[in-house]
């Protein structure tokens, strides 16, 4: 029992001088960097797609193992950035306590006998008593924004600022955890996506990008209307939405522009595209390919179908605005399949292009009679619970590194004698935390300024 003991205690010791130790900070640290550089670099997932085309099974295989094709999104990226969050953590707890006695613990004043250690304490000598001395001097350090702390009955006294920005490199570590936990917050429970919805109608559901699925909102959203402006070459110069946010106990109505967003109950939308579909049913016409004579009719709404002529079938299944065949751009077209038997044939039939569909070399032909369109606007819905943490998070690193670097632990370390021969006399010596040279102008100043002080020219 005593040896499963010691074991413990000697692997939790092993474990605990790993994760404290500043050397797995810069390890991690320089691995999360590469690998942010390298996601950057690398292709995007279609990208990917296009790449693993054609490659042996094993390396397709590894990409998405290692989660290559979405590496901010992997399981190893996570792993290093949860690890450096625990060595954060190690790290600041073995060394807190020592910084805590630091700051919290009174200081001892000065002894006579510390000074004859001092070797680079500066000197001068004034007419005034000790008692004026001290007072005056205690005066000039007092105006400095710093402390005193003397023994009573003593003419040596310690002069201090500045003491708890010891905790600045701690206050940066707090702020990269809180940068952790709002990016872990954000990703686990927020989501980013998109919703389509008509003019006049109402949709609840946001389809998630990178084909991650679906959220359905605990509310609803409609678009009252959509207005678009466009430049004098068609090209639109501004679009918006009205749209109105319902759920069972309220309505909000508010109108959203690019790069002006709206927030609602923790969510975010944007207007971030528009588009065009169908409102209501189509009427196709059938006709001649001989004399363009009508032949037969009919209404189909999206994935419906209707008999054509000569035992076939046409099924209707999109209609899509600006629709592209190779680099030709036939407007707004509907698309649909014929079928005989076992056969399928793929057909795109333009609005505005009548008897477009005479090229497929058949006794009859396809177009619309008449059909009506209407704007969707398609919003943006980002949801991030992590992101006023993150925000918090930065300005804790730039305060724990002003702080760091800006501000500084000062002590003065001031003797006051009195001198045999009248008057007395004046040393101070000057620490900075990890600034001897700084340090040491400091103390130079100092004493300029009380030397004026003593010879009644002021503090200048």
């Amino acid at each position: 029992m005593a040896d499963k003991k010691g074991l413990f205690e000697k692997t939790g010791l092993f474990l605990w001088e790993i994760f404290a130790s500043l050397r797995l900070t810069i390890v991690l640290f320089s691995l999360i960097v590469v690998a942010s550089i390298l996601g950057t670099l690398l292709p995007d997932q279609m990208g990917f797609m296009a790449f693993l085309k054609g490659k042996p099974e094993f390396i397709v295989r590894l990409v998405f193992f290692f989660g290559i094709q979405d590496l901010f999104y992997s399981w190893w990226f996570n792993l290093l950035i949860l690890l450096l969050g625990i060595n954060i953590i190690c790290c600041s707890l073995e060394r807190l306590p020592n910084v805590f006695k630091i700051i919290f613990k009174r200081p001892n004043p000065p002894s006579s006998s510390m000074k004859k250690k001092i070797k680079d304490s500066l000197e001068i000598r004034s007419d005034f008593s000790s008692l004026n001395v001290v007072e005056k001097t205690e005066a000039f350090f007092q105006s400095k924004g710093m402390k005193i702390y003397k023994q009573e009955n003593s003419s040596s006294f310690l002069a201090e600022k500045g003491r708890w920005t010891r905790i600045g490199v701690y206050i940066v570590h707090l702020g990269f955890l809180l940068l952790i936990a709002g990016v872990a917050m954000g990703r686990f429970f927020g989501f980013s996506g998109v919703i389509d919805i008509p003019e006049g109608e109402e949709r609840g559901i946001v389809q998630l990008y990178k084909g991650k699925g679906s959220v359905k909102l605990p509310f609803k959203v409609a678009c009252n209307s959509f207005r678009m402006e466009t430049y004098k070459n068609g090209m639109p110069s501004l679009y918006e939405s009205e749209l109105v946010f319902k759920d069972e106990k309220q309505k909000s109505k508010h109108i959203i522009k690019v790069n002006s967003p709206y927030s609602y109950k923790g969510m975010k939308f944007v207007q971030s595209g528009y588009g065009k579909v169908l409102d209501g049913k189509v009427k196709f016409g059938v006709y001649s390919s001989a004399d363009d004579e009508l032949i037969d009719q009919f209404e189909l709404s999206e994935k419906e179908g209707a008999d054509l002529p000569g035992e076939k079938r046409f099924l209707f299944f999109a209609f899509r605005p600006n629709f592209h065949i190779s680099s030709f751009n036939l407007g707004d077209t509907l698309l649909g399949i014929i079928i005989k038997g076992k056969t399928q044939r793929p057909v795109a039939i333009p609005v505005h292009k009548k008897g477009f569909d005479k090229h497929r070399g058949d006794k009859f032909y396809i177009s619309p009679i008449t059909l009506n369109t209407k704007f969707y606007t398609s919003v943006q819905v980002n949801k991030d619970p992590g992101v006023y943490i993150v925000y918090t998070g930065f300005l804790l690193i730039l305060f724990g590194c002003f702080a760091s670097f800006f501000i500084f632990h000062e002590k003065v370390f001031v003797f006051v004698e009195e001198l045999p021969s009248g008057g007395s006399s004046l040393s101070i010596f000057c620490t900075i935390n990890r600034r001897m040279e700084l340090a040491k102008e400091k103390n130079r100043k100092n004493m300029d300024k009380l030397n004026n002080i003593f010879q009644g020219r002021g503090d200048r």
